[in-house]
């Protein structure tokens, strides 16, 4: 077996530099820009679902609520699914989940916490062996 040679690790340790420089930027512009914006239209929590497999991924929905948990109308103030928070979502998604029989699960970004919550669920196939004998 070939051992990967140190041109190999460093484009793994720059992709995953580029990596970290673009999730400090995007979470920056999600606390700076959108956070103040929801906040005023009475957002506490952004629940997002998402799904993937067979080497694709999708953000299915994105859904609002205020700090007792009941939905927020946003769209009179927001557009339904920010570019900014589906980035980001699929900044913190695990890696390459879409990839075969794929995943899926529910990210909950809380604002006033300032965090972001991934609950992944991964689809894989199962194989349940038996063995029988009969006497003929």
């Amino acid at each position: 077996m070939k051992k990967a040679g140190p041109q190999a690790s460093q484009l793994v340790s720059e992709h995953d530099n580029k990596s970290r420089k673009l999730k400090r930027q995007l979470t920056g512009q999600l606390r700076q820009e959108v956070f103040p914006r929801l906040k005023s239209l009475g957002v506490a929590k952004v629940r997002v679902e998402y799904s993937g497999y067979g080497n694709t991924r999708a953000i299915n929905y994105v859904e609002y609520f205020d700090a007792e948990s009941q939905p927020v109308d946003v769209s009179s103030g927001w557009p339904a699914c920010s570019p900014i928070i589906e980035h980001v979502v699929h900044e913190f998604l695990p890696e390459n989940f879409e990839a075969g029989q794929g995943g899926q699960g529910d990210v909950t970004i809380d604002i006033d916490a300032k965090t972001l919550t991934v609950e992944h669920e991964e689809n894989y196939v199962a194989v349940r062996e038996s063995t029988r004998e009969f006497d003929l």
